[in-house]
C-alpha cells in the first residue's frame, strides 16, 4: 500500500513539474540592452533600447507605475518618467505571455530643464545610421543642436578616411564655450565618435550617424541631414541639425 501511495505522489509530483515548466514562458525575441539617459527625472524622456517590441501588448513599468508609450518599433521604446517617483526604480518591460526584462533606473530629483539640447521626448533612430552624399567630405561640416541653438559642433576637415584632428578648427561651441574635439568615422558601423575635451567640465563623447529624414522639430516639419547622437557619459540624446 505504501509502494503504491508513494508511485501515485511521485506522478503527481512530476505532473505538476511538468505542468509548470510548460507554464513557464519562453521570451527569446524579448530583451532589453540599453537604457537612455543613464538617469531621468520624473517627466523626463528616456529611449529603450531592445528587441521583440513590435508586438501590440507591450507594456513598460518603472516600478508599479505604467509608463506611456509614446513612440515605439521592434529596436526601440520612447517613453517618459511618470511623475511622483524618485531614487532607484525597477523599469521593466513585459509582454502578454508574461516575459519580464528589467534593470535598475535612476529617477534623479533634477528638473527636465537642468538637461539642456537634449530633446523633450527621444527620436527613435532608424535601424541603420547612413553617411549620405550631401554631407560634404574634407570640408567644414557645422552641426547645430536643433534644442539649443546656443551649441554647435564645428568640423574641419571632416574625411571618411581620416580621424578628425583635435585642432581649433574641429571644437565644440555651447554658449561661446569653446572646447576642442576629436573623432572618427567607422564606415562599416555607419557611426561617428566624437570626442569632447572641456575646459572645467566633464569630457563627453558622442556616438551616433548623419543620415536624411523629415522630422517635426517644434512643430515645424524639416527634411534635413540630422546627426543623432548619444553620449557614453550621461546616455542624453542629442539632434543636430547640418
Amino acid at each position: 500500500m505504501k509502494t503504491i501511495t508513494a508511485i501515485c505522489f511521485l506522478a503527481l509530483l512530476s505532473f505538476t513539474l511538468i505542468n509548470c515548466k510548460n507554464d513557464t514562458p519562453i521570451c527569446p525575441e524579448l530583451s532589453l540592452e540599453a537604457v537612455y539617459p543613464f538617469a531621468a527625472p520624473a517627466g523626463g524622456p528616456v529611449l529603450i533600447k531592445g528587441t521583440g517590441f513590435n508586438e501590440e501588448d507591450i507594456t513598460v513599468r518603472f516600478g508599479t507605475l505604467k509608463a506611456e508609450i509614446l513612440e515605439k518599433n521592434k529596436n526601440y521604446i520612447s517613453t517618459k518618467v511618470p511623475s511622483g517617483l524618485l531614487g532607484v526604480v525597477e523599469l521593466s518591460v513585459s509582454n502578454a505571455q508574461g516575459c519580464i526584462e528589467a534593470r535598475d533606473f535612476e529617477v534623479s530629483g533634477s528638473n527636465v530643464g537642468t538637461t539642456p539640447g537634449s530633446p523633450p521626448v527621444y527620436f527613435i533612430p532608424p535601424s541603420g545610421f547612413s553617411f549620405p552624399v550631401q554631407v560634404p567630405l574634407d570640408a567644414t561640416v557645422y552641426f547645430k543642436n536643433v534644442y539649443d541653438e546656443t551649441h554647435s559642433i564645428i568640423v574641419n576637415p571632416f574625411s571618411a578616411l581620416i580621424v578628425i584632428k583635435e585642432t581649433e578648427f574641429s571644437y565644440e561651441d555651447w554658449g561661446g564655450d569653446k572646447s576642442p574635439i576629436s573623432g572618427s568615422v567607422d564606415l562599416q558601423k555607419n557611426e561617428i565618435v566624437i570626442k569632447i575635451n572641456r575646459s572645467g567640465k566633464p569630457d563627453d563623447e558622442l556616438i551616433g550617424g548623419v543620415y536624411t529624414m523629415a522630422l517635426t522639430v517644434k512643430g515645424v516639419d524639416k527634411l534635413d541631414n540630422f546627426f543623432v547622437a548619444f553620449s557614453t557619459v550621461t546616455g542624453q540624446q542629442y539632434l543636430f541639425s547640418k
